[in-house]
């Protein structure tokens, strides 16, 4: 039987029309959309009133509507607490002379960036998020990167809630601020010590272009590197893993194109790797006298590696390296001095693959039905070691470290749900159902091991489609609130088209994906930290 929900509330009509390419469009609730909508993002009192009336009556609504399950909730609250670690540190990242973590204290709504010499010793903290959060009613940290000498830390944050991220300069010997502060900062990238590239947004969030700051210099004498013109392209930086290159990565959905400025040089011109081209999309790493790229050229639509000379990198110079095979998906790379690791999907399985100096390529195997997988590269360019995350729907999230030479892999960390959790309780499958062309669709379940199989039992059932998104098979803390209510949780893992937004982030596919990973590696992209 419905429980009787309390009036919604309507909003007005106030008819509009708008004709765009000669197509007349009736709305009756464009009024909704305010006018100064860009100025009510940097604060929100100046929302127009009506449209602030509206907003609050359809949040008293819900919590009206809502009112009567506020036991369960609290509860519900309780037990997805109870599952977090709350005070949790992240395994060591090596980086030259140092390890950096990311550290969370009990009741802390933040972490706190530390790092430590390499081999062990004190520690000092960098960034305390906690500390920076606390004189603010909003925070949201956005990019973390330290500078390949080690000298600074650049940083970013949010305190209105609007999306506009203001980029600090941090002393890393001093842990202070310098009185240099750029607004509206999107992605960054360190050349040197002295030479940081940032992008910024313009006034409706697209990040279009890029800018070259000297540390020590006003920001107002920034040199404009690179402007995207095309509203349809968003635009980002990031230094490759070699650091012999900055690169600019501007694109859409389903094409794009890349430029490259040599951190000796970070002066020099950028340099295009090869023009933009309906239809293709590439991305690059940097592997000695030559770039690795990750490409659907010539038909490749489910990827492929090729390479190219850095002296000439066009497109007319690729040569195949790891060559297209279709229902094998390319998903993301990453090169070291003498190996390159990729990872592929193939049946809806993530797998992570790499090749040496002997040319041969492998793979890293794994023994559950269904799993998830996420590829954590190191920051340093000459190592055999490769981090990667592992989990499975009744699995939570392990941490191995994997020595590329000797295939030898080591638990660096186990996630722990101090309400405790058995895996034994709770049963995976992975079954292949028949879509409406007849394609056999991959589908996990997840349900405890006393839940009846009668058809009597409550599912939960979801999928998403979009840009080739992946839902990987991975462990959620989360879902056992359900689960231990008898649901079935049933989702179709991934879409095959691998077509998706811009790669803002190098690598971003590449890095741990979602609810499978610590929170620390979810928290933000960490650029060069």
């Amino acid at each position: 039987m419905f429980k009787h929900l309390p009036n919604a509330p309507l909003a007005d009509k106030r008819p509009t029309k708008a004709t765009v390419h000669s197509v007349t469009l009736h709305d009756d609730f464009a009024w909704l959309r305010a006018d100064n909508w860009q100025e009510a993002m940097r604060d929100p009192t100046k929302l127009p009133e009506d449209i602030a009336d509206y907003l609050r009556a359809e949040n008293a609504y819900y919590d009206a509507a809502m009112a009567d399950t506020a036991d369960l909730q609290a509860k519900l609250i309780a037990e997805m607490r109870g599952r977090i670690k709350e005070d949790d540190t992240s395994v060591p990242r090596k980086n030259g002379a140092y390890a950096y973590v990311m550290r969370y204290s009990e009741g802390a709504e933040h972490p706190v960036y530390i790092r430590t010499p390499r081999d062990g010793g004190d520690e000092v903290v960098l960034l305390d998020v906690n500390a920076e959060a606390a004189a603010h009613e909003y925070f949201d940290l956005g990019a973390v990167a330290v500078s390949p000498d080690h000298g600074m830390l650049a940083w970013k944050a949010d305190t209105t809630g609007s999306e506009f991220f203001t980029l600090r300069l941090r002393d890393t010997a001093t842990g202070q601020d310098s009185a240099t502060l750029i607004a509206d900062v999107g992605s960054v990238a360190w050349a040197d010590g002295r030479t940081l590239f940032y992008v910024r947004v313009d006034a409706q969030h697209r990040p279009n272009k890029v800018f070259r700051h000297q540390i020590g210099s006003d920001p107002a004498d920034d040199v404009l590197v690179y402007e995207e013109k095309d509203p349809r392209y968003f635009v980002g930086v990031s230094r490759l893993r070699s650091g012999a290159y900055v690169q600019i990565a501007t694109g859409m959905n389903d094409e794009n194109e890349v430029w490259v400025i040599p951190t000796a040089t970070p002066d020099a011109a950028p340099v295009l790797i090869e023009a933009r081209t309906e239809g293709l999309e590439y991305e690059i790493d940097h592997q000695g006298d030559q770039f690795v790229i990750l490409t659907n050229a010539d038909g490749a639509v489910d990827f492929k590696i090729v390479t190219a000379p850095t002296a000439t990198p066009q497109r007319a110079h690729w040569v195949d390296l790891v060559p297209y095979r279709a229902g094998r998906m390319v998903i993301g790379l990453a090169a070291y001095r003498d190996w390159l690791i990729w990872v592929e999907r193939e049946n809806a399985l993530p797998r992570i693959c790499y090749q040496g100096p002997t040319g041969d390529a492998q793979s890293i195997a794994f023994d559950e039905e269904a799993y998830a997988l996420g590829a954590d590269p190191s920051a340093e360019y000459d190592t055999d070691m490769f981090r990667f995350t592992y989990s499975s729907p009744t699995t939570p999230s392990q941490v191995f470290d994997f020595d590329l030479a000797t295939g030898d892999r080591v638990l660096m960390k186990q996630v722990e749900l101090p309400s405790g959790h058995d895996p034994a309780d709770y049963v995976t499958r992975r079954i292949m159902a028949p879509s409406h062309d007849g394609a056999l669709v991959p589908v996990t379940i997840l349900h405890h091991a006393t839940t009846r199989l009668d058809g009597t039992a409550p599912c939960l059932l979801y999928g998403y489609g979009s840009y080739g998104a992946s839902m990987p098979a991975s462990f959620s803390a989360n879902r056992l609130s359900l689960v231990d209510r008898g649901f079935h949780l049933c989702h179709r893992p991934c879409a095959r088209r691998r077509g998706k937004g811009p790669r803002l982030v190098r690598g971003r596919e590449m890095r741990a994906q979602d609810e499978h990973v610590p929170r620390f590696h979810r928290c933000r992209p960490i650029a060069d930290w």
